[in-house]
C-alpha cells in the first residue's frame, strides 16, 4: 500500500531554501522536490524568482577575510570602468583582482568555439559572479542548486576535493577510504559531532577530590596530555607557569596511583621520558616546581585529574598508517583520532580543516564537540 505524499509546510520550504534545516530534513525536502510540481511552485512562491539569487549572493558576501568589491563592483571592473574606489582597493587586494581577472578571461571565452586548452579554474564565487551578471536573467531554483553545489547537501572542501553527504544521504569524498572510516566521516558530518571516545568525551571537566588550593592552583597549569590518549609511550609532557621556579619535577604514577616513573630536576616547561611506558596503560602525572623554600604542585583541586592512556600498539600502529596514507583527508583522519580519544593529533587535523574552508559553521561545530 502506498503511503499518502506529505507536502511540507512553508516554514519548512523555506528552511530548506535557506539551508537552515537540519541535515536530515534538507535530504528529505530535496528529494521531495525533484517529484513534487506543487511544492516547487510553492518554494517559488515563499522564494520568489529574484531571490533564489540568494544562495549566490551568499557566497559573494560570505566572506571571512575582510570587505571585499561587491559583485556589481567586481562586475564594472571586470567590463573595463572600476570605480575609483574599486580602484584603490584592486591595488591593495589580491583576491578581487583575482576576481576581476577570472571574470574577464571567463566572459571573453562565451560564444567562442571551445579551444584545446584547459579552461580557467573557477570558484564557487566566481561562477556565481559570472552567472548573475553573464546569464542577465534570474537564476532558476534548479540552476541556483547546481551553481551551488547542492548535489551536496552538506560538504566541506577536504583532500583536494569535497566531502559530502548528497541527498539519498550517501557519503562522497575524494579518494576512496575505508568502510569504518566513511562511517565515522559519515556520522561527523550528519550530527556534526566528532565520535570521540566515551570515557574520554568531557574527561579534561573532571575535577580532583578535595578542598580548592587557590593560592597554587593557577600558579602551574599541566598542558598535555589532559583526558586523553597518546600515540606513543613517550610522549612530550607540556606545563606553563606564571612563577619563575628554580626547577621542575615530573612524577607519572599509574591507576593504583603507584609511582612509576619520575623525571630529574628540569628547568623548561616539557620533558620527554627516557623510557618508554607500557601501551595499553592508563597512567596520571603531576609537576612539582620549586620556588625558593616551597613546593608548587599541579594539579590540585579543582582542576581535572591529569590522566592519559597509552594507546595499544596495534592501535597506535592502524592511525599512523592512515595518517601516512591519507595525509589530506583531514575530517576522516580528526574522526578516527577522536575515535580513540587522541584528542591532540584530531585537534590538528581539524586545524587543516579549518584553513581549507575559513569561515565554516560547520567545522567550528565539529571542533566544538572535541
Amino acid at each position: 500500500m502506498n503511503r499518502p505524499l506529505r507536502h511540507f509546510s512553508d516554514m519548512e520550504l523555506e528552511a530548506f531554501f535557506r539551508r537552515t534545516a537540519d541535515p536530515a530534513a534538507l535530504i528529505e525536502i530535496d528529494g521531495h522536490l525533484s517529484g513534487c510540481p506543487d511544492c516547487r511552485r510553492r518554494l517559488s512562491e515563499i522564494a520568489p524568482v529574484d531571490s533564489l539569487c540568494f544562495g549566490a549572493m551568499m557566497a559573494l558576501s560570505q566572506d571571512p577575510d575582510g570587505v571585499h568589491l561587491s559583485y556589481e563592483e567586481v562586475r564594472d571592473a571586470a567590463e573595463g570602468r572600476p570605480s575609483k574606489v574599486a580602484s584603490r582597493h584592486l591595488e591593495s587586494c589580491p583576491q578581487c583582482r583575482t576576481e576581476v581577472a577570472d571574470l574577464h578571461q571567463f566572459a571573453a571565452t562565451l560564444g567562442r568555439k571551445p579551444a584545446v586548452r584547459r579552461a580557467p579554474v573557477m570558484t564557487m564565487r566566481r561562477w556565481a559572479i559570472a552567472a548573475l551578471i553573464l546569464i542577465g536573467v534570474p537564476i532558476s531554483w534548479w540552476i541556483w542548486r547546481s551553481l551551488s553545489g547542492l548535489d551536496y547537501v552538506i560538504a566541506l572542501k577536504d583532500g583536494g576535493g569535497w566531502v559530502g553527504l548528497d541527498r539519498q544521504g550517501q557519503l562522497h569524498t575524494p579518494a576512496q577510504i575505508p568502510a569504518d572510516c566513511a562511517a565515522a566521516v559519515k556520522e561527523a558530518l550528519a550530527s556534526h559531532r566528532l565520535p570521540v571516545r566515551e570515557d574520554y568525551r568531557g574527561a579534561a571537566k573532571e575535577v580532583l577530590l578535595g578542598p580548592p588550593r587557590r593560592e597554587t592552583a593557577p600558579a602551574l597549569t599541566l598542558i598535555y596530555p589532559l583526558g586523553e590518549a597518546v600515540l606513543t609511550g613517550q610522549p612530550q609532557f607540556e606545563w606553563r607557569a606564571t612563577l619563575v621556579p628554580e626547577s621542575y619535577r615530573v612524577r607519572l604514577y599509574d591507576r593504583n596511583f603507584k609511582l612509576v616513573m619520575e623525571s630529574p630536576e628540569l628547568h623548561s616547561e616539557t620533558w620527554t621520558p627516557g623510557t618508554p611506558l607500557a601501551p595499553g596503560n592508563t597512567y596520571t602525572w603531576e609537576v612539582t616546581a620549586r620556588v625558593g623554600p616551597r613546593e608548587v604542585r599541579a594539579p590540585v583541586p579543582p582542576a581535572p585529574e591529569a590522566r592519559f592512556e597509552v594507546l595499544p600498539q596495534d592501535e597506535s600502529s592502524r592511525l599512523e598508517e592512515l595518517r601516512r596514507q591519507f595525509a589530506s583527508q583531514h575530517l576522516m583522519l580528526a574522526a578516527e583520532f577522536a575515535r580513540a580519544g587522541a584528542l591532540r593529533p584530531a585537534r590538528e587535523e581539524l586545524d587543516a580543516l579549518r584553513r581549507a574552508n575559513p569561515g565554516s559553521t560547520l567545522v567550528r561545530q565539529i571542533a566544538a564537540s572535541l
